[in-house]
């Protein structure tokens, strides 16, 4: 049972794994819809408007029935839709017209002192590609003061509901060979900006922008530049925009040190667990080595009365807790040694054990008892017990059985083995979990050695289970647990092939009494019993075990005693053990925050 749970919480971790490696995948194919590219030109003007052009593919996941555009206003003197142009699944590119109808390849305005608001009629359906181009007039985009021009524009709005893909945003200025030109942008940490002084432009780029995240852009050049601008400040501006951005950059380049820092002491901290484990399991498993016995030769059908009782047969050969089969193999066994007497009362449809000689067994020592009187129970006393029972007694009873016959099965195993066997395993999984989180750690934070994290973690894991799989096979038993659960195995193989042979040629009935107990610890009596009157006769096995055989036969009740006493049995216990106890067997970048930038577009589908 122990060797199947840790499969099990292993087949888990891999399943973990398994699911963050593809969890990107499933994220994609969860939202309605994906945008990639999205491309924002801006040509700016010597008055200090801009013509506006953007772009953006729409990947769908869901029927809609249109899309939408927004340009907030805040900072702006105005602005103005020039044109809507939208290509459907690689076909003709369409130019939208203006309407109220809502019909397909319309465009509606709303226009605010906030925003505008283009929402594009075109129904789309999953799998769908629609690559839409808004253009619009911007104007009063740049400020001119006494000693720079600015432009302070909110480019990407935060009211993106999904991420926006490989976006690329551009700002010309309207002169070339621009010295002065410097271009600061607020968004993704993993975004990059270039500025090309000679071309006069400034070119943002970022692989992928989360959503609801604004990008804004900060622009400084020399006044020429925007002659014509009419929207002018009486006050110098370089200096303070200046040491805005820097004490914005320095906040940032502060908490990417941080990150860095917390990132590298994660990595490495992991790093170390893994090795210092791996280190400390080697060492102990070297200190406290398995023991290796000579594994007997398997015996096919063994033929003799096993060594040990019913109840621990069954739970050496399972390596597992005994069932309640086995405790009704016992209950039998006690029978045949007269320590109890096993009776019928057909006038109360019962059976009743009645205490003859000293009970050694730990399950029946209570129920004489707490149950009947003059030591002397039924099994519809005990039902009604159990039903009764509030202190789960009756499962207590039959766990301190187990608990017997624990101690007994001690004797025919080998403890080192057994704790090197169990470590070995919670060894393997301790450590393949660790890997796992170090190898999520450096996944999520795309550490720089990302592939050597990879690799090593794989060459671990080889590592590890070849280990495991080269040296788990270890034995439980001793020498002699070795021996007799060989025999075990051999006899209860011997039972269940009782049909392809002769009973009578194996031993006497005296024998055979003697076997019976095993067959119902086994849960093979009916096919014993059954084999037992046909290949010596029903007379004469009555005869010879007219104590035993009754118990096995079928009787006023309509099916043996030992059926009814296994059933009651199995009952009683199942109604008192605590719920989950089972009866059969236990077994160079962007800068972080904003600098209240005019404007921004957003957008989504409807």
């Amino acid at each position: 049972m122990i060797r199947q749970w840790l499969k099990g919480l292993l087949v888990g971790v891999l399943l973990v794994c398994g699911g963050l490696v593809t969890s990107s995948t499933s994220a994609h194919a969860a939202v309605p819809y994906t945008l990639k590219p999205m491309r924002v030109t801006a040509l700016i003007l010597r008055n200090g408007d801009a013509n506006v052009t953007e772009t953006m593919t729409y990947h769908f996941n869901e029927d809609y029935q249109g899309v939408y555009n927004t340009v907030a206003l805040r900072g702006l003197r105005g602005g103005q839709l020039v044109a809507v142009n939208y290509q459907l699944n690689r076909r003709p590119v369409v130019t939208a017209q203006a309407a109220t109808t809502h019909a397909a390849r319309t465009y509606q305005l709303t226009r605010t002192a906030a925003q505008l608001k283009v929402q594009l009629h075109q129904p789309v359906g999953v799998g769908d590609q629609l690559r839409v181009t808004y253009r619009y007039h911007l104007r009063g985009l740049v400020t001119n003061y006494r000693d720079t021009a600015e432009i302070n524009w909110r480019i990407i709005a935060n009211s993106w509901a999904v991420p926006l893909q490989d976006v690329t945003l551009v700002i010309q200025l309207p002169a070339k060979k621009v010295v002065a030109l410097q271009a600061w942008t607020h968004g993704p940490a993993t975004g990059k900006t270039r500025v090309e002084r000679r071309a006069g432009r400034v070119t943002m780029t970022v692989a992928q922008n989360p959503a609801n995240t604004a990008i804004e852009s900060r622009l400084l050049f020399p006044t020429q530049v925007t002659a014509a601008n009419l929207q002018r400040r009486d006050r110098a501006q370089k200096a303070i925009v200046q040491r805005q951005e820097a004490k914005l950059a320095a906040a940032m380049q502060a908490r990417q040190r941080q990150k860095r820092l917390r990132q590298f002491v994660g990595y490495w901290g992991l790093a170390s667990v893994v090795a210092v484990t791996l280190l400390g399991a080697g060492w102990w498993l070297w200190r406290h080595p398995a023991n290796r016995y000579a594994q007997p030769t398997p015996i096919r059908h063994f033929f003799d009365v096993p060594q040990v009782a019913p109840g621990l047969a069954e739970a050496l050969v399972d390596l597992r807790w005994p069932s309640t089969d086995a405790l009704t193999g016992d209950i039998m066994a006690a029978a045949g040694r007269q320590e109890v007497a096993i009776t019928t009362e057909p006038a109360t449809d019962t059976v009743r054990l009645t205490k003859t000689g000293t009970v050694t067994n730990a399950f029946l020592q209570p129920c004489f008892t707490h149950l009947g009187a003059h030591d002397s129970f039924t099994l519809a006393e005990l039902a009604a017990f159990s039903e009764k029972d509030e202190q789960g007694l009756v499962g207590q009873w039959f766990q301190d059985w187990q608990g017997q016959i624990n101690v007994a099965a001690q004797d025919y195993q080998d403890a080192a083995s057994f704790r090197y066997h169990r470590w070995l395993w919670w060894l393997a999984l301790g450590l393949t979990g660790e890997i796992a989180v170090w190898l999520l750690f450096a996944w999520v934070i795309g550490h720089q050695w990302l592939v050597e994290t990879v690799v090593t973690s794989g060459l671990l894991l080889l590592l590890i289970w070849g280990y495991l799989r080269g040296h788990c096979k270890v034995s439980y038993y001793n020498a002699k647990g070795l021996q007799v659960v060989n025999e075990v195995r051999g006899f209860r193989q011997m039972l269940r092939d009782v049909g392809h042979f002769n009973t009578a040629k194996v031993g006497d009935l005296v024998l055979w009494a003697q076997i019976l107990p095993y067959a119902a610890a086994f849960g093979l009596t009916q096919q014993v019993t059954q084999q037992l009157a046909h290949d010596f006769g029903q007379e004469r096995v009555s005869a010879a075990l007219a104590d035993a055989y009754p118990l096995y036969d079928v009787g006023n009740f309509n099916q043996p005693l030992i059926g009814i006493i296994g059933v009651g049995v199995a009952s009683a216990v199942s109604n008192s053990l605590p719920a989950g106890v089972s009866p059969s067997g236990q077994s160079g970048g962007f800068l972080g925050g904003g600098s209240g930038g005019a404007g921004g577009f957003g957008g989504g589908a409807f």
